[in-house]
């Protein structure tokens, strides 16, 4: 063959891979002719062509269409180097590297057994370099046995390589080309800007898709029409002006106009036009990027009238600082005074020149307080305190502080301090108080002071664990010195009580008058014993006679006593505790001296619960009546039927002896002996009807019950509502209802007007008197069962129960006799002429049984 045909032949496989590559045919399509191309070429030779990943440095995507495919993978990858094999070293060194005979050459001691196991003797590689030197790749051919190119296989070796060059290098740049164009379509089909494109006449050629979206004008809308036709009229000179300037000088230039939304709203729009050079010279068209800056124009607007109003706030501020009534402290973030107005001038006692060298530690004297309010005012908190100052002058201010923190630009936190002056209203506090904690009788402490130092010492107490002791006393009956003797009178008794309770206690003992003839004395470090000796002493001495003014007086006192820390409770609560011990020792006779115990606690909470249960006890429908007959002892006939109340809450049944006087001493005995009254003469009027029962229905009132101003006005509505005769009522009245004789006659008198019988309970016991039996009629005196308990035993009982029953039948008056029990008793009575009453007859009955009762007794007769 000759070399001009080896020429032909290499002309024509070059121009077929310039073609390839100008049409456009893929890189490895290029590349895989490339290499068969010249394996034609050069016989017996297997080309090898490798791509060189820039970032990783290693050669990739093998082309070797006549090398067995298992080969080309695994030189896939394979990292340049100084000597790693020959495309690594050719790759590396950036010069042709030729290896006659692999087997023997150092560079392929890696690659070796790889290369003989596929039957490949000998390489010969050239580093294919890009226009501007960079490596793309290398370009190699292996042969089946030991050998060297000549000078025509170099050539045709350095042609290829070229080939191979113009090819990469042409595909990479049209992956530039495409690739910056589908930037350049992607930003201007997705930017939030506006892009377009104008004619010299100003006409749109091209808009982005966001004219539409944020202008609301589709490409259809503005292709084809001057962009000054949407530019407002105030701006359009303007506008005209940098657009010819940038179309004849072209020089970019920014504009800021108003450009007319669809909705027919202004947006300030901000654009920068860059002249496009026609090929003819004769002119320019203008690309635009433009953005909506409305929001930005109005936040400039906004912040002109921000800056005004800080400007206006800084002038009411200064004047605010300079004319307040309060001195005003901004202290820096290390306490130190950086600017005062002139009233803290005047609080203070310095200059503001002197102040303004001296910091918060300088003037307040609680400086751990006042340390701790610093930082948790500069940790973000605002406080209001009340703090002492040292005046330059050495005296001591109140000050009233209201602190807030300032943070500033550099990241401190300054301090500002409103400050009053309250040394006037503090003093006349402590006077108010003073006022307030002394009772003004007798210049003790006030129940409220003493309350304040039980805490003190209750607090000492724990500390120091020693026990206190709690005094609640009240003097026995001293209203009937207020009621007999006047209040003026009774305000000078207590004087003299305060001066022997004093005498009697040690000047640690504090004593505070609670209200009326009520006082609380505490006695510190004691114990029981020493307490109870206390008491003991008291007792003795204030039940000595008082005289005063020409009387004599008699007090006696009550004491009930709590001890810390054997209950250890609050203030409140010992008070508590001593006041419920006070009304055991009332309980139990007055004139003692009673501990709080567990067990009155008991009580206590037994009679809170009673009388809680008590006040529903109406509406739940607890109570029930059941009814004791009254037999004439002679003749065993029924003479009349006593109503009894009974009470059977959820919680159990409750004694009349614990729930009636409860039911007075909280006033629920007024309603509830209404409905007693009239349950009675509803079933009065029943047996009455029946004609089982003909005698009177006797019913206990209270004596809380009878001074009611109604009574007498309840009593004829029940009669009435009822159709129970008056005569068939009988009303019991206690002998302490007498008291108040003239009241009781009167009410006794409308009693018996209305036809209603009177009777007197417990008849013996009580107050009354025999002058007072003479002022009115009494229908039945019921005597006490005390007297008819150990009659049989002890004559002198039985002749004072004789006695009674004579005087009963020399007024006119039955005569009941209650708590019959026994035949002995019942003999003892027969021949006295009385009724009887008891559970040797029959215990109490419900209404129903009772009526059987009756009955039963009838046909018995």
């Amino acid at each position: 063959m000759s070399r001009i045909t080896i020429d032909k032949q290499t002309l024509k496989a070059q121009n077929k891979v310039l073609r390839m590559t100008a049409t456009g045919s893929s890189l490895t399509e290029i590349l895989t002719t490339l290499a068969l191309e010249i394996e034609t070429l050069i016989p017996k030779t297997y080309c090898s062509i490798l791509l060189l990943n820039d970032e990783k440095q290693t050669l990739e995507n093998g082309i070797g269409p006549s090398l067995d495919e298992s080969y080309n993978e695994i030189l896939n990858g394979t990292q340049i180097g100084p000597s790693v094999g020959s495309c690594g070293t050719a790759a590396y060194r950036r010069e042709r590297v030729i290896v006659k005979d692999i087997e023997k050459y150092i560079l392929w001691k890696e690659y070796k057994s790889l290369a003989l196991s596929y039957g490949l003797k000998a390489y010969w590689s050239q580093p294919i370099l890009s226009s501007d030197g960079t490596v793309l790749g290398t370009f190699g051919l292996y042969y089946g046995e030991p050998k060297v190119p000549n000078i025509r296989e170099l050539g045709i070796l350095e042609d290829f390589t070229h080939l191979a060059s113009v090819a990469i290098e042409h595909k990479k740049t049209n992956e530039k080309l495409q690739q910056s164009e589908q930037q350049y379509r992607l930003l201007a089909e997705n930017v939030s800007d506006f892009v377009g494109l104008l004619n010299q006449q100003g006409v749109y050629e091209y808009v982005s898709p966001s004219h539409e979206k944020y202008l609301g004008y589709s490409s259809f809308e503005l292709v084809g029409k001057n962009w000054l036709d949407f530019v407002h009229p105030d701006d359009v000179n303007n506008a005209i002006w940098v657009f010819e300037k940038q179309v004849k000088i072209g020089a970019p230039q920014k504009l800021i106009f108003r450009y007319k939304h669809k909705n027919g709203q202004w947006i300030y729009l901000e654009g920068k036009g860059t002249p496009i050079q026609e090929e003819d010279g004769l002119g320019s068209r203008l690309v635009y990027m433009a953005r909506d800056i409305t929001e930005q124009k109005r936040a400039e607007e906004q912040l002109k009238i921000v800056v005004h109003d800080l400007e206006q706030t800084q002038q009411k501020f200064d004047s605010l600082y300079n004319n307040s009534l309060d001195a005003i402290f901004e202290i820096d973030s290390e306490g130190k005074y950086y600017r005062v107005n002139s009233v803290a001038e005047k609080i203070t006692g310095y200059q503001k020149e002197e102040l303004v060298k001296l910091g918060i530690n300088d003037l307040i004297i609680e400086l751990e307080k006042v340390n701790n309010i610093f930082t948790r005012i500069k940790n973000g908190e605002s406080l209001r305190v009340e703090l002492t100052l040292r005046h330059k002058k050495g005296h001591y201010v109140n000050i009233d502080v209201n602190g807030v923190p300032v943070f500033r630009d550099d990241g401190t936190v300054n301090v500002i301090a409103f400050v009053q002056d309250i040394t006037g209203r503090k003093r006349a506090e402590e006077e108010l108080r003073e006022l307030a904690y002394k009772d003004s009788l007798t210049g003790l402490p006030t129940r409220e002071l003493f309350s304040i130092e039980l805490d003190k010492a209750i607090k000492s107490a724990k500390e120091y664990k020693y026990s206190l002791g709690i005094l609640f006393i009240d003097f026995d009956n001293f209203k009937n010195v207020n009621d007999t003797l006047g209040h003026h009178f009774g305000d000078q008794v207590l004087k003299k009580l305060v001066k022997i309770m004093e005498s009697q206690l040690g000047k640690d003992n504090l004593i505070s008058r609670q209200g009326g003839d009520e006082f609380l004395i505490l006695v510190e470090n004691t114990d029981k014993e020493k307490t109870g000796i206390i008491c003991e002493r008291l007792i003795k001495r204030l039940t000595s006679p008082i005289e005063l003014h020409g009387h004599e007086v008699f007090i006696t006192p009550s004491i009930g006593v709590c001890m810390f820390p054997e209950y250890e409770f609050d203030a409140e609560i010992l008070i508590k505790n001593a006041d419920l011990a006070m009304y055991m020792a009332k309980d139990i006779g007055k004139n003692n001296y009673q501990f709080f115990s567990d067990n009155l606690n008991d009580q206590v909470l037994r009679k809170s619960r009673v009388t809680n249960a008590l006040r529903k006890a109406l509406g739940n429908g607890e109570f029930t009546l059941h009814y004791q007959p009254q037999f004439e002892l002679s003749t065993n006939r029924v003479k009349g039927i006593e109503a009894l109340l009974r009470w059977n809450p959820e919680f159990g049944f409750v004694s009349p002896a614990e729930f009636i006087p409860i039911a007075e001493e909280t006033g629920l005995i007024v309603e509830i002996g209404e409905w007693v009254l009239r349950e009675a003469c509803k079933h009065g009027k029943e047996w009455n009807d029946k004609g089982v029962l003909k005698t009177p229905v006797s019913v206990n009132v209270s004596a809380r019950q009878f001074k009611e101003r109604s009574f007498i006005e309840t009593v004829k509505n029940v009669l009435k509502e009822t159709g129970l005769p008056p005569s068939n009522l009988e009303i019991e009245i206690t002998e302490r209802v007498m008291i108040d004789v003239n009241e009781a006659v009167n009410i006794v008198n409308q009693l018996r007007m209305l036809g209603v019988r009177v009777a007197i309970d417990d008849f013996g016991v009580g107050y009354s008197s025999l002058n007072m039996l003479q002022s009115i009629v009494i229908d039945s005196l019921k005597i006490d069962r005390a007297f008819l308990h150990d009659v049989m035993k002890n004559k002198r009982s039985a002749g004072l129960l004789e006695a009674i029953i004579r005087m009963g039948a020399d007024l006119g008056s039955n005569v009941v006799v209650e708590g019959i029990e026994t035949k002995d008793q019942v003999d003892f009575l027969l021949s006295k002429g009385v009724i009887g009453q008891g559970y040797y007859y029959s215990r109490p009955l419900p209404a129903d049984d009772l009526e059987q009762y009756l009955e039963s007794l009838k046909l018995k007769s």
